[in-house]
């Protein structure tokens, strides 16, 4: 997901397209028909910053953003 950040860089936003959401969930659907077993987790899970500022384990389960800022 590009994009995350206000226009003026100066903090987080959820500012990504329905077109990004689109891609993902699909990218996401096909990751879990070859991998039944894993679980959706985020970038912010495994380093320690809070980019895309989304829950993302969340949002594939339900399709709600829910930010994490």
């Amino acid at each position: 997901m590009i994009g995350g950040m206000n226009r003026s860089k100066s903090g987080p936003a959820i500012n990504y397209t329905d077109e990004q959401w689109e891609t993902l969930g699909t990218l996401l659907d096909e990751l879990k028909d070859q991998f039944p077993a894993a679980k959706v987790s985020g970038h912010c899970a495994f380093a320690k910053k809070t980019c895309p500022n989304i829950d993302e384990e969340f949002w594939y389960d339900t399709g709600e953003v829910v930010s994490t800022i």
